[in-house]
């Protein structure tokens, strides 16, 4: 998996599946709270450097990311995201 950000929502179901691998991108310096909840939970985190983004969404089992409101045709999301999401579905990803 790989997220963005520190979303909320999303980190409720990831520290409930120890089985998982979670890279967390960092935007705008959100990415350490996620890492170190996940952590704390014994979920395999480790972060993610922008640089590495594409590759790591190509690679990723699924692309979670949390919006912060979304219209019919757009999406408020954190910073980077629309690289990892276009990357992704490029990719065969699910997004």
């Amino acid at each position: 998996m790989i997220t963005v950000g520190n979303p909320s929502v999303i980190g409720d179901g990831l520290v409930q599946c120890p089985d998982l691998r979670v890279w967390c991108a960092d935007s705008e310096f959100g990415a350490g709270d996620l890492l170190r909840r996940l952590d704390r939970a014994d979920v395999a985190c480790e972060p993610i450097a922008t640089e590495q983004l594409a590759r790591a969404a190509s690679s990723a089992d699924a692309v979670l990311i949390q919006a912060a409101a979304a219209a019919p045709e757009r999406v408020l999301a954190p910073v980077g995201s629309q690289v990892v999401a276009a990357v992704g579905r490029s990719a065969g990803t699910p997004v």
